[in-house]
């Protein structure tokens, strides 16, 4: 199992490293469905092609059981992950043949599978974790997704403002990508989710500012998470929310959701609105474009 986990991961690299080489970079463009999800056009060989979810939060890129099947798929092992929520995910991995997005080719992927995307008629997900080896890019402005070569990952950091991140790296099987964030006055390492479109703060920052849930503008909801277990959260708005070093990207009085979790915080796509992000896992950064 090493050995051939090894050796899949030397061919995903190689795949990377060919794309980010490229002369100039590539563009494909992004939707949005009903929900708010970003879509991305997806290929995975012999001229199939789909609409998956671009999701940054989700970890590891996830088919639905069926589009698995129809791959031919090839049991590879279990991978246990757990929701902002705290809530425990058992999947199970499986090696499909290919999946390409844009200049990226992989041979071999490891994704895992969930009956849960076939109930909401979704084809699947892409992680951050497809892209660890190349920096990609997305431009809210123009909805695009942007594969970087050298020289223009070079130019965004000259123009926009960079910031150091961290990982949740599980095995080479799944990424979380954290970034530091102002809520308010106080520090958050938040994790960056295009799988999300608003801002979840952990409830603990509440008192931090001066909030409670019988506070004047604080609404109390409550609903039931995907795989089915009831959540209450605490609707209102922050006087502020940044990314810490970054004064431009404030937002005043933005609108966020208060619930207990196991992150300080989420950040959704919202936040990006009208402004380019550039995820360099290799660099271990983000660059916020100017607008």
């Amino acid at each position: 199992m090493k050995i051939r986990l090894a050796v899949l991961f030397a061919v995903i690299w190689l795949a990377a490293a060919v794309a980010f080489a490229q002369k100039s970079p590539t563009h494909i463009p992004f939707t949005r469905s009903k929900d708010g999800l970003l879509m991305i056009p997806a290929s995975t060989g012999a001229g199939t092609h789909y609409s998956f979810v671009l999701d940054s939060g989700a970890g590891l890129s996830v088919l639905s059981k069926n589009l698995v099947e129809k791959l031919g798929g090839k049991p590879a092992g279990q991978f246990t992950g757990f929701r902002m929520t705290g809530e425990r995910m058992d999947l199970q991995l499986y090696t499909i043949p290919e999946l390409r997005v844009g200049p990226v080719l992989q041979k071999a992927v490891l994704v895992g599978a969930w009956n849960g995307l076939d109930q909401f008629h979704i084809d699947g997900i892409i992680s951050l974790n497809f892209f660890r080896k190349h920096p990609i890019t997305l431009d809210f402005l123009h909805n695009q997704l942007i594969f970087e070569t050298a020289a223009s990952l070079a130019q965004r950091r000259r123009s926009g403002s960079t910031v150091p991140v961290r990982f949740d790296d599980e095995r080479g099987i799944s990424l979380d990508l954290f970034a530091p964030f102002l809520v308010g006055s106080h520090p958050a390492d938040c994790e960056v989710d295009t799988g999300s479109q608003g801002y979840m703060i952990q409830q603990r920052y509440m008192k931090l500012l001066g909030l409670s849930p019988q506070s004047s503008g604080v609404k109390q909801s409550s609903d039931a998470t995907i795989l089915g277990h009831k959540e209450f959260r605490y609707s209102t708005t922050i006087p502020s929310l940044a990314l810490q070093g970054v004064p431009a990207s404030a937002l005043t009085n933005p609108p966020v959701m208060f619930q207990d979790m196991i992150y300080d915080c989420v950040i959704g796509s919202k936040f990006w609105a009208g402004r380019s992000v550039t995820f360099d896992v290799p660099g271990k950064s983000l660059i916020l474009s100017a607008k």
